[in-house]
């Protein structure tokens, strides 16, 4: 068992977590309860203060993690992960999306024809399509990895279905 001190106030749960990392339900509350075990003077109800000293068990005394907690574990870090990337194209296809819209439009057409050099028109509208070609390349990787992780996520489902 080691001993640590803590620095900063927080909870028992944040400590443990701190500790140890994420950890799945019902690990954490084994290793909440030995952690409990081990300091009798701490109250896990309230914040832990600077400068206390605490007793941190192994993590062996936590039982064997069922395999379903690990499937939700897995699925939570998934769409956590799905999450920010579907944040992180947000902006892009909003762009793409906005820009492939003006391009189609007859009255943008319309306006760039009737400018004093529209023989240029046609070639300006293709270097624009040719500048949205590498985004909406990347905006269908990224898109393809988000389908790739429902697609697991569904499989996960399927798979803890048969766990007892």
């Amino acid at each position: 068992m080691s001993v640590i001190t803590i620095q900063s106030e927080k909870t028992i749960e944040q400590l443990i977590e701190e500790y140890y990392g994420k950890l799945p339900a019902a690990q954490l509350d084994v290793i909440k309860a030995a952690t409990l075990e081990a300091n009798p003077g701490v109250d896990g109800s309230v914040m832990l203060q600077p400068g206390l000293s605490i007793v941190m068990p192994p993590l062996s005394v936590a039982a064997p993690v069922p395999p379903g907690d690990t499937i939700e574990a897995i699925k939570t870090a998934l769409s956590d992960y799905q999450e920010r990337l579907e944040q992180k194209i947000k902006p892009l296809k909003e762009e793409l999306e906005a820009t492939v819209h003006i391009l189609a439009l007859d009255s943008f057409k319309e306006a760039i024809y009737a400018a004093p050099s529209y023989l240029h028109a046609q070639d300006f509208i293709k270097d624009i399509e040719g500048k949205t070609k590498p985004g909406e390349r990347e905006l269908d990787k990224v898109n393809a990895l988000i389908q790739d992780i429902r697609n697991l996520k569904d499989k996960l489902d399927a798979l803890s279905s048969t766990l007892p």
